[in-house]
């Protein structure tokens, strides 16, 4: 597949939570090794590990999640697990609580991309009117979910163009939407290591 026919997405709130976290973690992982060299007291280096806990739930909550467009698939990489759902599979892009794709068998929903809230606020002045917006709501109304200028409804347009211009082209098969699931992976390294620094965390912060 070629390289340009992939698209990553992935909310520039998040980028920004993510750095701005790392940052903040990295100032006060300095400062505890800092305080441990001054003092003489090696002991406190223990404060590292609720601090390598951190560092790893931003990465996991904020950095991590992102969704991948393809003309086989769209992937969905939220925190702890992924979900790979094919073109022939999908029956609806909804947006209500965020960026969803619709199977005959269930719904997933994507963590890259949520419905707006006070960190996800429309772009005042978005375009409204795309034609892969999606129809309105029941009372006509138009959802600020789908609107332009917010990662649910940004990304919406993105999926359903793809999956339009895909379906025009005849290259979707039709019939298998019933047939064939999507694919769900659980991040078990990651898990496993939360878990673990987590566990570590509570006897680290009273040795520290």
């Amino acid at each position: 597949m070629d390289e340009r026919d992939t698209l990553v997405f992935r909310p520039t709130t998040s980028i920004v939570l993510s750095v701005s976290g790392w940052a903040l973690i990295g100032l006060g992982g300095a400062t505890a090794v800092g305080y441990a060299i001054a003092l003489g007291e090696p002991h406190r280096l223990w404060a590292l590990v609720p601090v390598a806990l951190l560092a790893l739930l931003v990465w996991e909550l904020f950095w991590r999640p992102r969704v991948v467009v393809t003309d086989a698939d769209v992937t969905l990489v939220n925190p702890f697990h992924t979900v790979t759902v094919a073109w022939s599979s999908l029956i609806d892009v909804d947006t209500r609580f965020a960026l969803t794709l619709v199977t005959p068998q269930r719904r997933y929903r994507a963590a890259a991309a949520p419905a707006p809230g006070p960190l996800t606020r429309p772009i005042t002045g978005a375009a409204s009117a795309h034609p892969a917006i999606g129809p309105a709501d029941r009372d006509g109304g138009r959802r600020a979910s789908s609107t332009l200028g917010t990662d649910s409804g940004d990304l919406a347009v993105i999926v359903r163009d793809r999956w339009m211009r895909l379906a025009e082209a005849e290259r979707i098969p039709l019939g298998q939407a019933d047939a064939q699931r999507a694919r769900v992976r659980i991040h078990l390294a990651s898990l496993a290591t939360v878990v673990a620094l987590l566990t570590a965390s509570l006897p680290a912060i009273a040795l520290a």
